[in-house]
């Protein structure tokens, strides 16, 4: 944060639901694929770090994200109701908050994978 619209300072843009209606989607580009997320949830999040907080490499874990993420306590939080399960793939993208709480958390944006296409 404070880079002006550079990095993933421009994620803050999520804070308003009607962003969110206009740019329900977000890519990523590795080799060989081009992967499209659906944004889920957008929200300010404590300073936890979210590997230390969730464990991830349980299903038990990675629900209790998943309802953690779409169902923030959290002012100004957006969601969308997207279907979740066990195998989904998600990405968070997160950038340092504004304001009072810039010290002490961040401004997540979560996303679940629906589409991967294959580049050559």
């Amino acid at each position: 944060n404070g880079y002006g619209n550079t990095m993933f300072t421009a994620l803050h843009q999520y804070e308003s639901g009607d962003f969110l209606d206009e740019h329900d989607k977000f890519y990523l580009y590795v080799p060989g694929h081009i992967y499209t997320y659906q944004v889920f949830s957008a929200f300010m999040s404590d300073g936890n770090h979210l590997m230390g907080a969730f464990n991830f490499q349980t299903e038990a874990g990675f629900a209790q994200f998943v309802q953690f993420a779409q169902n923030p306590n959290a002012v100004g939080a957006v969601t969308r109701n997207v279907q979740i399960d066990a195998n989904s793939k998600l990405v968070v993208l997160s950038t340092c908050n504004s304001g009072a709480l810039e010290s002490v958390g961040r401004y997540l944006v979560c996303g679940v994978m629906v589409h991967d296409q294959p580049t050559k």
